[in-house]
């Protein structure tokens, strides 16, 4: 099922409402009666820390204490489940909202300490580290039409939906990932027509 977030003492989940100007907020909703129980963040407040920079809710995850909610904005499409995303965090309790990245990039997750939150850009992996705020970047050939870091190529997307490509370890401190070498794939060109 789609549509919500399962939050981990299994007896709660999260959804995104909207009310009539159409401004979202995550609620929490009780699985048992299916009873609204609090909401836990409204969309007018989520500007980011020291700016006057709004955001729209798309899409969100908790980190693994649930202290903190990612959240990404689409800039631009790329294939079916692609797209290059700003991504930001916003702390439950300080209850204050951070830009993590300063350029575009694709496919953020928490590590499973909940302490890191790992992204693709420009082919190459990167993690943000959330204790001292700073980007770590993890390769560094990565290449458009050549080789690709922790994301997938176009037909694993499409064929098998398989988008990001990397995994954190347990602990959290390591990622296992994918890496794509496309450096002998021929480049075409392909038509298409539209009426």
């Amino acid at each position: 099922m789609y549509g919500y977030e399962s939050l981990n003492d299994g007896n709660y989940y999260t959804s995104l409402d909207y009310n009539e100007a159409k401004e979202a907020s995550i609620v929490k909703y009780k699985f048992e009666t299916g009873d609204k129980v609090e909401t836990i963040v409204e969309e007018k407040d989520l500007v980011v820390a020291g700016t006057d920079e709004k955001i729209q809710i798309e899409s969100y995850s908790f980190n693994s204490d649930e202290s903190k909610i990612l959240f990404s904005v689409t800039r631009e499409r790329i294939y079916r489940y692609s797209a290059l995303e700003d991504f930001y965090v916003y702390d439950l309790k300080t209850k204050k909202l951070k830009k993590i990245t300063n350029e575009p990039a694709m496919y953020a997750n928490f590590s499973t300490d909940g302490n890191k939150i790992a992204y693709i850009r420009n082919n190459n992996l990167f993690y943000y580290d959330l204790n001292n705020e700073k980007e770590i970047q993890i390769t560094t050939d990565g290449k458009r039409n050549f080789i690709i870091n922790g994301a997938s190529d176009w037909v694993y997307e499409e064929e098998f939906v398989l988008k990001e490509s990397y995994i954190w370890s347990p602990s959290g401190d390591k990622i296992a990932f994918y890496r794509f070498d496309e450096s002998k794939v021929k480049e075409y060109t392909y038509i298409t027509y539209e009426r």
